[in-house]
């Protein structure tokens, strides 16, 4: 790339580009998502890095549009959740499982909706703890991934309890590598809020393509 600069007309003076003709070229290679963190000024165009995340073309067509939706026993407020309409509006099959109830599907990635009213380790009790010890075996027996809905605990925080799933599932997946994951919003009360989380739930189902 950089040998070439020099029979490239628009790179004449130099082999860099601006993130904008990088989106160009890698979409034209057949990236079809190209996301970049864009400088905070023009002036720093050309003295810093960006960085560019882009997903092969392939990978945006989801081969598998079901997935398991967990909630706490009782959530009835789930059932009807802008959530779950934009699942249904792109498509998805919903399965839907409460803790400690039923067993996980195979083979098939999980989204998990336990912090919808208060974060989940607050008051963790006996029963609580034993229900997600054994969530975390049928993860790795039933070959499913899973992401975790929480409330924002690093930037714009406004309830540091949510905080502490962040831990853990960070030590899930060091210790005991599992396929898992958590997406921090607001309390999700709209479709274009929900059509975000969604969002993320198509990338963390794309990983495995």
């Amino acid at each position: 790339w950089w040998s070439n600069a020099a029979h490239d007309l628009d790179r004449v003076h130099e082999p860099f580009l601006d993130p904008e003709r990088w989106q160009d070229e890698l979409a034209a290679a057949g990236f079809a998502v190209v996301n970049y963190v864009q400088p905070r000024s023009d002036a720093q165009r050309w003295t810093t890095s960006s960085v560019v995340v882009a997903t092969p073309e392939h990978l945006s067509a989801l081969s598998n549009k079901r997935i398991t939706l967990l909630t706490l026993e009782g959530n009835a407020e789930s059932e009807t959740s802008p959530i779950v309409e934009e699942l249904e509006a792109r498509g998805y099959e919903i399965d839907r499982v409460s803790l400690g109830q039923t067993q996980l599907p195979a083979n098939q990635d999980v989204l998990a909706l336990l912090e919808e009213e208060q974060p989940f380790f607050e008051q963790l009790n006996a029963e609580r703890l034993a229900q997600l010890k054994i969530l975390l075996s049928d993860l790795a027996s039933a070959g499913s991934g899973l992401l975790w809905a929480t409330r924002l605990s690093t930037v714009g925080a406004v309830d540091p309890r949510y905080a502490q799933v962040t831990g853990l599932i960070r030590t899930l997946r060091s210790e005991l590598a599992l396929d898992i994951g958590t997406v921090q919003s607001h309390k999700i009360t709209n479709t274009a809020e929900a059509g975000a989380l969604v969002n993320v739930l198509d990338r963390f189902l794309a990983r495995k393509d």
